[in-house]
């Protein structure tokens, strides 16, 4: 138990590290990367109000607008397929309980990604809000 504690303080320590597999993890561009992402979300759901009823759609038109991922699924079909919050929680919940196993390298990366999610998120006022609205 004592060396799990002390391979995930190594993973920790690893978050502070300006490289990590060779990509340059910088909070700042990752700010400007989600700044980016919430003004489209924000644009797609006043152009398209629908997208505010279900992920499934608002993920539809964020592919298709702007990820311009044209291949188009019909709302009916769409309607049908599981959640994407519901795939992606039971993943994690996977993870946590050890059910399924991340390779050593992509654990440090998540958690990487999960630190800079909180600290970008947790900001309730920001360079984002005064530049967007």
């Amino acid at each position: 138990m004592m060396q799990e504690e002390e391979q995930e303080q190594e993973n920790v320590n690893a978050l502070d590290a300006p490289m990590l597999g060779g990509c340059r993890m910088e909070q700042q561009n990752f700010a400007e990367e989600q700044d980016t992402i919430r003004a489209k979300v924000i644009a797609l759901c006043r152009e398209h109000p629908e997208a505010k009823r279900d992920y499934r759609i608002l993920l539809q038109y964020y592919w298709y607008y702007v990820d311009e991922l044209k291949k188009y699924v019909p709302i009916d079909v769409l309607s049908k397929i599981t959640q994407p919050e519901s795939i992606c929680r039971a993943f994690r919940k996977g993870v946590e309980e050890g059910t399924i196993d991340l390779e050593d390298n992509e654990k440090v990366v998540r958690q990487v990604k999960q630190r800079q999610f909180r600290e970008y998120y947790s900001h309730k006022e920001g360079r984002w809000i005064k530049e967007y609205y």
